[in-house]
């Protein structure tokens, strides 16, 4: 219920402070983020957090090629800090806020940034 509220005002100020729309990182249990990424192939998942510098290099130097094989996962974080970082760095691409921190345990992530491709 909190999150749901910080992500609305979240949404609202990005809303407000922007006349181009960002993508906000989306909150998703495990089971559905495995269904999500099921049978596609070459997926390649960024693992990031908006405190860390190194992640804010990676995802400028890729900004350019994400497409629909990509998916940002900001984890390690607080609920909203991605879409701010992902907002200051122009990015507007598809995101997952990785809340337990459920899908970094399943693919062993310990530190960011993370550079995944599932085959």
């Amino acid at each position: 219920m909190k999150y749901n509220f910080i992500l609305k005002f979240l949404s609202l100020i990005l809303l407000l402070n922007s006349s181009i729309s960002y993508a906000l990182c989306e909150v998703v249990d495990l089971d559905s983020f495995i269904k999500s990424v099921h049978g596609k192939k070459n997926i390649q998942l960024i693992f990031f957090s908006s405190w860390c510098s190194d992640c804010k290099e990676e995802l400028l130097k890729i900004k350019n090629d994400l497409n629909e094989n990509y998916i940002l996962i900001n984890t390690f974080d607080s609920v909203g800090k991605g879409d701010i970082a992902l907002k200051s760095l122009k990015i507007n691409h598809k995101c997952i806020f990785d809340k337990d921190r459920l899908i970094a345990k399943k693919y062993n992530v310990k530190s960011v940034p993370k550079k995944i491709i599932e085959p």
